[in-house]
């Protein structure tokens, strides 16, 4: 990974291979003449690709391959376990394969509604995603917009490879002070950079063939967090939509190319956009804690998901921003224990738009990495949500009875 520090942002992508990409499962048609080994050559093919992807790869399940229905159920399960454990992949769903084994987290589920009954209680459990269905296309976090390529928004389109770049990170309380010229001047180097060293790699072959590169489907993404330091410090949502339009706008017409918008939920860009904001003094490091907190930037726009807060405030979209969003930012919410239905269906109510959520009970690990800056509290810190069918109205004066 390539990461390039600038006043006030940070882009990050690869040395030698784009940021991150996406694919559509028809894309694992034709990789073996033996449909018995396709299975299994569509795995390394996906793992090679998912290895030079620092940024990760999603892999959009909208349309079963012809080899996937002569697998029995146990060859099936076999797959779905070997590729739900490859290292930087996400799997999006619009239904779950029968053969798909939840017994840890292996999907995002995306549906107009959250999911119910089974499939609810896997989701509570932490063993899938929930993302809110778009009409545009497959709304993926931490990537972008994948627009449909046929009559329907989620099913029978033929999703081509896509790819990004890299990704600018820029904290809120510094978009103000962000020269856009200066950015697109470090995603052009950036850019320039990388395709010398790509078309080196292509030229070897040292490339996934199966899913090939093509230039016009590479994008940039830019990626806003201190969203907390941002409201902490008095900053108004309306303004900061009105900022994030303006820039993004700018930094379009200077590339010259649509850019995805979404949210950072890695902890990593925040510590070191701090800890420069601190080092260099500048204007917006009033935003940040002060010693002993770390000085660092929270992931997206919602309270840190590492400490105990309320829900709604770990969940928090803003609404002003939301437009302005591909993709929805992803909510890890720790709980000491599995919710009810109704506690989820009385936190969805209250937050409007929802962002991508991910239950994280006491059996969910904490994502990595693991350093002393990004430890998570204990589950059993966290509040549990409020479960309106299960309270109980007091009597009044109940408790002054004789």
């Amino acid at each position: 990974m390539r990461v390039h520090e600038g006043r006030g942002f940070l882009v990050r992508g690869g040395a030698d291979a784009p940021w991150a990409g996406t694919l559509g499962s028809r894309a694992l048609e034709g990789l073996s003449p033996s449909h018995a080994a396709a299975p299994w050559m569509a795995l390394r093919q996906l793992g090679e690709l998912s290895s030079l992807l620092p940024g990760g790869l999603h892999l959009v399940w909208n349309e079963a391959p012809s080899w996937y229905g002569g697998l029995d159920l146990d060859e099936a399960r076999g797959f779905w376990e070997a590729l739900g454990a490859l290292p930087g992949l996400r799997v999006h769903l619009a239904e779950i394969p029968e053969a798909l084994h939840l017994a840890s987290f292996r999907a995002w589920l995306h549906r107009d509604l959250p999911p119910g009954g089974a499939d609810g209680e896997r989701w509570r459990a932490g063993a899938l995603g929930f993302v809110r269905k778009s009409r545009k296309g497959w709304s993926l976090p931490g990537f972008g917009l994948l627009p449909d390529g046929g009559p329907g928004p989620l099913h029978g389109e033929d999703l081509a490879p896509a790819f990004l770049w890299g990704e600018a990170v820029i904290p809120l309380p510094a978009l103000a002070s962000l020269d856009p010229g200066a950015v697109a001047a470090c995603l052009s180097d950036h850019q320039s950079a990388l395709e010398r060293s790509l078309a080196q790699r292509l030229g070897i072959h040292a490339w996934p063939a199966a899913f090939p590169f093509h230039r016009r489907r590479a994008q940039w993404r830019v990626a806003f967090l201190g969203g907390a330091e941002f409201m902490l410090a008095g900053g108004a949502w309306d303004e900061a939509a009105v900022q994030a339009t303006r820039f993004l706008a700018e930094l379009t017409a200077l590339l010259k190319a649509p850019v995805h918008v979404g949210a950072c939920d890695d902890p990593e860009p925040g510590l070191q956009l701090g800890r420069q904001a601190m080092g260099e003094g500048l204007p917006w490091r009033s935003a940040l804690p002060l010693p002993p907190e770390p000085s660092a930037f929270t992931p997206g726009f919602a309270a840190d998901p590492r400490r105990p807060s309320p829900l709604e405030a770990r969940a928090f979209l803003p609404p002003p921003l939301e437009p302005l969003l591909d993709a929805p930012p992803l909510a890890r919410l720790r709980v000491p224990a599995p919710p009810s239905a109704a506690a989820v269906d009385g936190l969805l109510a209250s937050l409007g738009e929802p962002p991508a959520i991910l239950w994280m009970p006491p059996e969910v690990q904490d994502p990595a990495p693991y350093v002393p800056e990004n430890a998570w509290a204990p589950a059993g810190e966290f509040p549990y949500p409020a479960d309106p069918a299960a309270g109980v109205q007091l009597a009044l004066f109940e408790d002054l009875d004789a």
